[in-house]
């Protein structure tokens, strides 16, 4: 069988709808795949019962931004209980503190004018949108002020972006308290984007761990066959399941092609052993 344990939809910073991103995962011969979508449940149900329907399976999901020692770090939780109003109310928090910074970034972007902007700001209205920095990176390169993410980042959404606004996130134990409550599996999510040294990135796998946290993921789209063996080596060094997916966002994306992800090594164990497939 085939596992993708990382997407999103639009019910985040996803282009497709979930019922778009479960066809494209068959077509992409995925048979199991997981939505987990930025600090949001909403697009669950939907995308398992479009899944269903076409003879896949869809993991329940979620990816929770979290702060540690100045970094956003993000906690992907599989096979969590979406019902939990506990759970809801954690992830509204989140949500909360997505609009307040789509809110402010909003007003350092009134001087350059850009459209869409308040289209954007009408989301609020939709509790379950979560909105994020890609939104406007997107709305920035239709105006014609940046050529790709890249820049959008680079000139008006990254640290030192005209744009720029923090959040305070969660910490990481928090974020792992709160899908191990939901009955999920917390999962250390692309350690490979994070620059992190050995040094750092193995104390942020043992906060990681010692908070209850359960499995890493070893292998992304954008993940190569050397990052892929060090990160299965530290999971196992850790004793944490290993854990894949694209981290697939839009068919545009060519670094988060759906169908790329190679087996994993024999020495690590797969996080799916674990779910309900």
């Amino acid at each position: 069988m085939y596992f993708d344990l990382h997407s999103h939809s639009h019910y985040s910073d996803g282009k497709l709808s979930p019922l778009e991103l479960a066809e494209r995962m068959k077509a992409f011969g995925i048979d199991v795949f997981a939505l987990t979508d930025h600090d949001t449940i909403a697009g669950v149900k939907e995308a398992q019962e479009a899944a269903q329907s076409i003879g896949i399976q869809c993991i329940s999901g979620v990816e929770i931004s979290t702060r540690y020692e100045g970094m956003e770090i993000h906690i992907v939780g599989l096979n969590v209980n979406v019902d939990d109003e506990a759970f809801q109310q954690a992830l509204q928090t989140q949500l909360d503190k997505r609009w307040d910074r789509v809110e402010a970034i909003a007003k350092k972007l009134q001087y350059f004018e850009v459209a869409g902007v308040d289209e954007l700001l009408a989301g609020r209205e939709n509790g379950q949108f979560a909105p994020g920095r890609p939104h406007f990176a997107r709305l920035l390169i239709e105006a014609g002020l940046c050529k790709n993410m890249e820049q959008a980042f680079k000139k008006y959404l990254g640290r030192n972006g005209k744009a720029f606004v923090g959040t305070h996130w969660v910490d990481v134990p928090t974020a792992v308290e709160w899908i191990r409550a939901a009955g999920g599996i917390p999962v250390l999510a692309h350690p490979n984007i994070y620059k992190l040294t050995r040094s750092k990135l193995i104390k942020l796998i043992q906060v990681f761990k010692e908070a209850g946290g359960q499995a890493m993921e070893v292998q992304t789209a954008s993940t190569d066959a050397n990052q892929m063996h060090k990160f299965a080596t530290l999971a196992k060094q850790h004793d944490l399941w290993a854990s894949q997916g694209a981290d697939f966002h839009s068919p545009d994306y060519a670094w988060t092609k759906l169908g790329k992800l190679k087996a994993l090594p024999d020495f690590v164990e797969p996080v799916w052993n674990h779910l309900p497939v």
